[in-house]
């Protein structure tokens, strides 16, 4: 489930010429399972700025996966915002540049939120799991994740995703575990 498929450069059937020999065909591979990865903000904010420690490793994920196989959380784009315009000194990010960013991530990620009635279930379930103080937002984070249906949750913040349970633990990569394109 939640498994998408590309077809082949010849988009058809999987035959394509071999160039040195032009009657002979190969075989390609019809179909080749994609990769949905969800971003935090954690990995997201250092994508826009080049001086962050995690700079290569975040951008090198945002840039890895294909276009529509990459996820959001729609309060991602707030906290996006408030770490960004927030920085000190020449860091801080202004409303032009702000506006790009938050439309370049819109454009390359799906945003996805959660309904009232998923909010509910959350909180309720962090409050059965004993999840207290802001940890109630990564796992907020983490259900949109799930509702994404997303194999990998890219995060700096491993410890505390962690502790949201096994469904979670699972998915959690630091951006630098990227050993190619998604």
């Amino acid at each position: 489930m939640g498994v998408q498929h590309r077809r082949t450069r010849d988009g058809g059937d999987g035959e394509q010429t071999n160039p040195r020999c032009p009657k002979r065909t190969r075989r390609l591979e019809p179909w080749r399972r994609l990769v949905k990865a969800f971003f935090d903000t954690s990995v997201l904010v250092p994508v826009f700025n080049a001086d962050h420690v995690h700079h290569e490793a975040s951008i090198n994920a945002f840039l890895g996966v294909e276009k529509g196989q990459g996820y959001c959380a729609g309060h991602t784009l707030a906290e996006f915002y408030s770490v960004t315009t927030r920085y000190p000194g020449r860091d801080r990010v202004g409303g032009a540049e702000i506006t790009l960013f938050v439309e370049i991530i819109r454009e390359r990620l799906t945003i996805v939120t959660l309904t009232a009635e998923e909010y509910f279930d959350t909180v309720i379930e962090a409050a059965e799991k004993g999840i207290a103080g802001g940890l109630i937002y990564d796992m907020l984070l983490a259900r949109c994740a799930v509702k994404a249906g997303a194999d990998i949750l890219y995060t700096i913040n491993v410890k505390d995703f962690a502790q949201l349970g096994q469904d979670i633990s699972r998915r959690v990569r630091l951006p630098s575990s990227v050993t190619g394109p998604l």
